[in-house]
């Protein structure tokens, strides 16, 4: 067997696990981040929930629990993403 077909054989039986453990870590990493979300909007709703009505902490507050928010669901739909692009490099 010539070595350049062993050498292309190699590359195309490992590129693949290559590119899903990339894809692993990258989606450990996105997990991570969106624990540490969540954990801020709790802890920010908390705080709101203790704050007296109208008060200008009480709006700071909200406002930062509403980019804790989107910041969450941005991170839930990318992990969405990527587990979808998983799935679809795995069955090729």
């Amino acid at each position: 067997m010539p070595t350049f077909s062993v050498v292309q054989i190699l590359t195309a039986s490992i590129a693949p696990v290559i590119v899903i453990s990339g894809v692993g870590l990258l989606l450990l990493s996105i997990s991570n981040r969106y624990g540490r979300a969540i954990d801020r909007a709790r802890l920010l709703a908390r705080d709101m929930g203790e704050s007296d009505g109208e008060s200008a902490r009480r709006r700071h507050l909200a406002e930062q629990l509403r980019l804790t928010n989107d910041r969450a669901h941005i991170l839930k739909r990318s992990m969405l993403y990527s587990c979808r692009k998983r799935s679809e490099a795995t069955s090729n």
